[in-house]
């Protein structure tokens, strides 16, 4: 009995040196972790930014709005393939989004791929002819059509 209560006192006394884990769970939303990011993106803060984006991507698979803001963070840290995958990830989500097909279309522009960023302009624009919408259009049509020199 002697050595069980010596055995308990010294349990007792080493498990209190044991530091104790507690998981808390997440507290924010994926639009709180959206908005984080939206700041970060703002300060130019983009790795940041790109973890906020992808905890709203865990919180709400569906939602293409951090998908889409991905896909801006990687255009602005000079990576297209990767924003384009994240612009057609983001689609896939809102197919009728005139902003990220806008978006897409002016990276395909950049990317050379005139055609096919016509075609998302023009989706874009017939959902709303938004100033930004027509000048993505003028940008595509002056690279795809440069205007030659007259004699």
């Amino acid at each position: 009995m002697k050595i069980l209560l010596i055995a308990m006192a010294v349990f007792s006394l080493v498990s209190c040196a044991f530091p104790r884990v507690y998981l808390i769970d997440d507290p924010l939303t994926a639009a709180q972790h959206n908005e984080l990011g939206y700041i970060y993106e703002g300060q130019g803060k983009y790795e940041l930014a790109e973890r906020e984006y992808r905890h709203a991507i865990k919180k709400e698979k569906n939602w293409a709005v951090p998908y889409f803001n991905l896909g801006n963070v990687y255009f602005k840290k000079g990576d297209g393939t990767k924003a384009e995958e994240y612009y057609r990830k983001a689609l896939q989500r809102d197919s009728n989004n005139p902003d990220i097909m806008n978006n897409l279309a002016y990276l395909l522009c950049e990317l050379g791929q005139y055609l096919e960023a016509e075609k998302w302009i023009a989706g874009a624009l017939s959902i709303s002819a938004k100033e930004e919408y027509l000048d993505t259009q003028k940008r595509i049509f002056s690279r795809k059509y440069p205007a030659s020199p007259c004699p």
